[in-house]
């Protein structure tokens, strides 16, 4: 509805995304309003639920919902293969070539156009360049990059410096990849709604151990969080196969079911999730 953005879609950027999807939320509320004969005013709680990049939205959905749209209730978050460290992912992309490392080039053009960053000191050319003007009809980031092979031939030196360094410097590349990371940015949180986070054991396109280090991170600043890992899962599998356990958290969390203290930031080992097997 309405006309076109004049921005690109902000990839795996926080706050541009969470306060999209809280406009979509209020959307739907007064189109449900105007076509169906509901009171919605007197209306249940929300819960959000996501995969791989959408995993980081509804994380940081649930971080920016009090602020933006405290008339919202949001009672629960379901959030699949997140890259919820876009830092931590950063380092692991631009360090060596990974399959998200042509990824990493799409969160770094949407954050140049979001902060008004210089993307050549990010992207080495052409892609500096190449990449924004891809990214206004294209929706897979590896066609962004259809002639990159190396970390070398994509990233600036200086980029991967930064990376080697953990991008923990005051320049302002590492401060915006800090702040679209949950353990890292500085947004207090309002609320600690129950969270359940889906990893997976084989992913090939976040890298699962950064992610592993952010749930207990993430646990230790307070965030309410369950954890499943789906064992021998790829990226996709993982979220898709673990839709079923997906469900019955939201559910559960919906009918306000106990839940046990024992499911509560605890690392478990990877399990066969329900759609996965054989």
């Amino acid at each position: 509805l309405g006309a076109a953005s004049t921005q690109v879609h902000p990839y795996i950027l926080s706050e541009p995304t969470a306060l999209a999807t809280l406009d979509a939320l209020r959307a739907g509320r007064r189109l449900l309003r105007r076509e169906l004969p509901v009171d919605l005013e007197a209306k249940a709680g929300v819960q959000l639920l996501g995969g791989s990049q959408g995993g980081h939205a509804v994380l940081n959905t649930a971080l920016y919902g009090p602020y933006y749209a405290p008339e919202e209730e949001i009672i629960a978050v379901a959030a699949s293969v997140p890259p919820s460290d876009v830092r931590g992912q950063g380092i692991q992309m631009v360090s060596r070539w990974r399959k998200g490392s042509s990824n990493f080039a799409a969160v770094a053009a949407a954050a140049a156009e979001w902060y008004d960053l210089d993307l050549s000191l990010a992207l080495a050319p052409p892609h500096d360049t190449q990449v924004p003007l891809l990214m206004e009809s294209q929706c897979t980031p590896r066609d962004l990059v259809p002639d990159a092979t190396s970390v070398e031939g994509l990233y600036t030196e200086s980029f991967r410096s930064l990376a080697a360094s953990g991008f923990t410097g005051d320049d302002r590349w590492s401060c915006a990849l800090r702040e679209n990371s949950l353990p890292t940015q500085s947004v207090a949180p309002l609320a600690f709604p129950p969270t359940l986070i889906v990893l997976s054991e084989a992913d090939d396109l976040v890298d699962t151990p950064t992610e592993r280090d952010a749930f207990d991170t993430l646990c230790g600043l307070g965030y309410r969080l369950q954890y499943l890992e789906c064992a021998g899962a790829g990226h996709t599998d993982a979220a898709l196969g673990s839709f079923g356990e997906q469900l019955d958290f939201l559910e559960a969390r919906a009918a306000g079911d106990p839940w046990p203290e024992a499911d509560q930031c605890q690392r478990t080992a990877p399990v066969t999730c329900s759609g996965t097997e054989p």
